[in-house]
This record gives structure tokens, C-alpha cells and sequence, in this order.
């Protein structure tokens, strides 16, 4: 009894130790060519192992009863000033984007100061993924060109490169918006986007099945660690989750406080059990020009909300602008029944 409540002081103190030392990097953005970056070398990797150091905790529960950082527009990243408009994206007038960024248009843009491969060494696991095909290659975009998908260091290969390094760990990507000349792709060209999807990932692929069904402990037993959702009703691809096991509504708010009002009243909802089959997504960032520097007092609120009036919410994703140094990891690790605080990183 005495040894076992001397383990658990000894747990708490050192999640507390971890949460003070854990605190957002924002001092470590830098300035590039008029864009907030983090470098690599800022990162906290103390949770990228953290699903494969939870195995024996996250075995049992369900994709939708996992607590998950989410990363908003995470392919922004690369958005600079010799960024190529999308052109295929509509902008809010209803008309398409025909010049290169200039002005706030990089800041409004960029939602991510560093690229995928670090997001997912800071402990991301919920990517927004937003694809376009223009001029025969396959982009990111968020209204211009960002990074390439395939080819060496392209968004393809990046997952695949973290997958390689950490085998345990599990990756849901949302592919809900795609884009090919002025509009979404047609029936064609999102065919042909589903066989390069599962040319590249091949095995890596889970198939399509129930988030509040499919458990951390089944997917391990195979050998997909990616679960991939978009519009499984038109297109029934064998790895294709159907995105309307989904629920993430966007709130449209550039003030956080009114934001994080909002998103309470969604949390009041689920907590009755609505959307309780789904994986629920608190989209949680404004939508304003400066979406890295107004990150920092947004994800301050939603940390502050996570640990006290959200602190038993029924939410699977917390979606994020700059999640690297949005110090949501060590909060929602320890949301886990019986994590290990640590993570287990390096």
C-alpha cells in the first residue's frame, strides 16, 4: 500500500516537473525571409514516441477515445514569398488568388512554423492536410503552393521517414479538401490521387474501419499506421475512412476569447453524447492575418481551458495553428488512464 502511494506521489510530482519545464517556444521562432520558423533543433521531442511508451494504456481504447494534437493547415508550412498562387482555390470574394503572396498574405497563409516531420516529432498526430494538383505536380496548399507531396523530403516521404524511425506510432490524416484546376478535383482526378495514395504508402495504409470501433491495440496487430479519411461514399478505396464518422465544425473566429466560447458550447453537446460515435475535432484557432503570433494567446486559453473547465471533455482532437509550441502535448498525454507523464521520448 505505503509503496504503491509513494509511486504515485513520485508520478505526480514528476508530471507537474514536466509541465513547468514543458512550457511553448515561442522565443525560439525565427525570422526567414518573412516567415516565423522553429527549427528543427527547437523541438521537443519528449513525445515522439509517446502512442509505443503507452502501448499497455492505449491498447484497449478506441481512435475516437484517444486525446490527439492535432496540426491545422499542416502543410503551410512552406508558404514564402516566391509561393505560387493555388489556382484552383477560392478566396472568400469567390474569386481565385492569380499573384505571388505579398504582404500579410504569407502570415494569413502559414498556419505551421516548421514542416510535417518535425510536427510529428513534437507528438502530432492529427494532420489537416489540404492537396493540389497544378502544372502536372502534387502540392500543399492553403490559397498558394507550400511543399511538394512526393520526391525526396515531400510531404509522402516525411510521414514515411517518421514511421520508419518510430514503428508504434499512429497518424491520422484528413484529406477533405482537393483541388485541381479552378475547383475541386473530379471523379478522375481524385481516382488517380487514391492509387498514388496507395502506391506510396502501400502496407503503411490501415483499413477503412469505425474510429469509436478500431482499437490502438487491433491496428498494432497489422502493419497500417495510417488512417486515412476523406469521401469513402463516392469513393469506397479499401484504406479510405469515411469522413463523415467526423465531427470538427469551424468556428470562423478571430477573437480568442469568443472562440473558445464557441467551442465550450460544442463541448457542452458532445459531453451529452452527441457525436459520441465520432472522432470528435475541436478546431481550435482564429482565423486571423497573423495566425503563428496570434497562436501563442490562443493555444495559451485552450491549454488553460484542457486543464481546468474542459478538463474531462469529451474530445479526441485538439486542432492547433504553430502546434509545436502550442505546449498542449505534456496536457493531453496526461489525460491518458495510466500514461507515462514523460512520454518516453528522448
Amino acid at each position: 500500500m505505503c509503496r504503491s502511494l509513494l509511486s504515485g506521489v513520485l508520478s505526480a510530482m514528476a508530471a507537474v516537473a514536466l509541465f513547468l519545464t514543458c512550457t511553448p517556444a515561442m522565443a525560439g521562432l525565427h525570422d526567414d525571409n518573412g516567415r516565423l520558423v522553429t527549427p528543427s533543433e527547437d523541438i521537443d521531442t519528449t513525445y515522439q514516441d509517446w502512442m509505443g511508451q503507452n502501448k499497455q494504456a492505449l491498447a484497449g481504447l478506441a481512435l475516437n477515445q484517444v486525446p490527439l494534437l492535432g496540426s491545422h493547415d499542416a502543410g503551410s508550412y512552406g508558404v514564402n514569398r516566391d509561393s505560387e498562387p493555388c489556382r484552383a482555390c477560392r478566396t472568400r470574394d469567390g474569386g481565385y488568388v492569380t499573384r505571388k503572396p505579398r504582404g500579410d498574405d504569407i502570415s494569413s497563409a502559414r498556419s505551421q512554423s516548421t514542416d510535417i516531420l518535425n510536427q510529428l516529432r513534437y507528438g502530432v498526430r492529427y494532420l489537416d492536410l489540404r492537396v493540389t494538383k497544378q502544372d502536372g505536380e502534387y502540392w500543399i496548399e492553403h490559397i498558394f503552393l507550400s511543399a511538394k507531396v512526393t520526391g525526396h523530403g515531400g510531404m509522402f516521404w516525411q510521414i514515411k521517414e517518421f514511421l520508419r524511425q518510430h514503428p508504434d506510432e499512429i497518424i491520422v490524416l484528413s484529406n477533405h479538401a482537393l483541388y485541381e484546376h479552378k475547383g475541386g478535383m473530379n471523379e478522375r482526378e481524385t481516382e488517380e490521387w487514391y492509387k498514388l495514395v496507395q502506391r506510396e504508402f502501400g502496407d503503411l495504409l490501415v483499413p477503412a474501419g469505425s474510429f469509436s470501433a478500431a482499437t490502438l491495440g487491433s491496428i498494432w496487430q497489422g502493419k497500417g499506421r495510417l488512417v486515412f479519411y476523406g469521401d469513402a461514399k463516392r469513393f469506397p478505396e479499401p484504406f479510405l475512412w469515411d469522413e463523415s464518422q467526423v465531427e470538427g465544425p469551424w468556428m470562423d473566429q478571430k477573437n480568442p476569447e469568443r472562440l473558445c466560447q464557441e467551442l465550450s458550447s460544442e463541448l457542452a453537446g458532445w459531453a451529452k453524447g452527441e457525436a459520441a460515435s465520432k472522432m470528435r475535432v475541436l478546431e481550435a484557432f482564429t482565423t486571423t492575418r497573423k495566425k503563428i503570433r496570434e497562436a501563442e494567446k490562443t493555444n495559451r486559453l485552450i491549454r488553460e481551458r484542457l486543464k481546468t473547465v474542459w478538463l474531462n471533455a469529451p474530445v479526441t482532437v485538439v486542432q492547433v495553428d504553430d502546434a509545436v509550441n502550442s505546449g498542449l502535448m505534456p496536457i493531453l498525454v496526461n489525460r491518458l488512464p495510466g500514461a507515462n507523464p514523460t512520454g518516453g521520448g528522448n
